[in-house]
């Protein structure tokens, strides 16, 4: 922590989930001298079309021998999609936590990688009403914010109103397939106005089960990016009360000079915010 440099690893994982990978999510085991990781990426397509992940795949790398291992966890979702990784946590109380993307589920592992309990989070959906939000998803649902608050809880936050997936069109290399995939139309699911909530739903990583879940007035639109582009970003952030949550958020003010800025540009004059926001409904 005083910057002093002491030592580097090389996460040689030569296998072709880690080559279609965006990044990895990974855990440190000081006890162990292990790193726990799973390779996840943000186009969920990439697994699907060139090496489907039947069952959940999890890298162990030795930091002493400087060695690594794939370790493949006996276990599939239970909607019947692949089983490839969107996050994978360290469990205070013992284990870890495997999120699935494609399908609305958390395995909770034990610390030698074994399946303790798993979590389905369909009847949760369902009794809100939002089966849509994962019943035609194949690649990824929109989990939309998954906030890990504190030692004993997780809390989610789903949207009301999302965008369903691109239709996979596989090519002959991984270029041409995501060219070809997103040019295909996605339509809206869910009510339009109801683009300001979101489905909260809260994880107790000790029972290792739901606690509860509500209908939450967030105060901006989850979409709110196809509406405002790079003028306006708000993230939301849950602390460990339940009852506070902070807004962090940047505009732009858009007029004939900024409307020249290129989305992807790196030089945007942005306006930086925050704002603290006290529930008063909480029972």
């Amino acid at each position: 922590m005083n910057g002093n440099h002491y030592d580097s690893y090389n996460f040689n994982f030569n296998d072709e989930y880690f080559y279609l990978s965006t990044g990895m999510s990974y855990v440190f085991n000081a006890q162990k001298k292990e790193i726990l990781g799973i390779p996840f990426t943000q186009i969920p397509y990439r697994f699907s079309a060139f090496k489907p992940m039947e069952q959940p795949v999890v890298y162990r790398h030795d930091i002493a021998k400087q060695s690594y291992d794939n370790i493949t966890i006996q276990a599939s979702p239970q909607n019947g999609n692949e089983a490839h990784p969107l996050m994978f946590l360290e469990n205070p109380y013992g284990g870890y936590l495997y999120f699935y993307a494609a399908a609305p589920e958390i395995l909770f592992l034990s610390d030698d990688l074994e399946v303790v309990e798993s979590v389905d989070l369909r009847d949760v959906y369902d009794k809100h009403n939002l089966s849509y939000h994962y019943d035609t998803y194949q690649y990824m649902i929109p989990w939309g914010g998954i906030y890990n608050i504190s030692d004993r809880f997780i809390v989610i936050s789903s949207p009301l109103h999302h965008l369903e997936e691109y239709t996979l069109k596989k090519r002959k290399n991984l270029a041409l397939t995501i060219r070809s995939t997103e040019g295909t139309r996605c339509r809206f699911l869910g009510d339009k106005e109801k683009d300001h909530l979101r489905l909260v739903i809260l994880i107790d990583k000790k029972e290792r089960k739901v606690i509860k879940s509500e209908i939450f007035n967030a105060g901006f639109n989850y979409n709110h990016q196809y509406r405002t582009g790079l003028f306006f970003e708000c993230e939301m952030y849950f602390m460990k009360d339940l009852e506070t949550i902070v807004y962090f958020y940047k505009y732009i003010e858009p007029n004939e000079k900024t409307a020249q800025i290129k989305y992807f540009s790196s030089d945007k004059p942005y306006r930086y915010f925050m704002s603290v926001y006290k529930r008063q409904d909480v029972k």
